[in-house]
């Protein structure tokens, strides 16, 4: 009995341990700003419509941030038969151009927004493919 008991525990504390990895989708939406201001990425929305989940993104551009546009976004949970709305590990968005296409992966640490970009040049300028990482703290406007 100790030992289904001890077991039990084990399990419970597993449990635990991996649910912190986790994120109910609701936690993403919202206004979320660059804590770098002077970095590429100056904020990122994401909401819900209808049923599809959707990532807005502005750049740092002069005189004023530059409009990414609304996306298509996919969220990803753990495994294929967890909970997509209460497991999410991380969404993606892609951004295509002209000239370039943004892979941005998602997360949330903690109270910040973690977004890594990954961009790769599509018009033959021979310009290196690159990654960058930004952190965003929630707005309230």
């Amino acid at each position: 009995m100790k030992a289904l008991k001890m077991g039990f525990l084990f399990l419970c504390l597993i449990f635990l341990v991996n649910a912190g990895l986790f994120a109910d989708l609701s936690k993403y939406f919202g206004i979320w700003r660059n804590v770098d201001l002077d970095g590429g990425i100056t904020r990122v929305d994401i909401a819900k419509s209808g049923n599809k989940l959707m990532v807005h993104v502005w750049g740092k551009c002069h005189p004023k941030d530059c409009d990414w546009g609304k996306v298509v976004a996919y969220p990803y949970s753990p495994s294929v038969g967890q909970n997509m709305t209460g497991d999410t590990q991380a969404i993606t968005a892609i951004y295509d151009t002209d000239f370039s296409q943004s892979i941005l992966v998602i997360r949330l640490s903690g109270r910040r927004l973690e977004v890594e970009v990954f961009t790769r040049f599509t018009d033959g300028s021979g310009r290196n493919n690159y990654t960058k990482a930004h952190s965003f703290n929630k707005s309230r406007k």
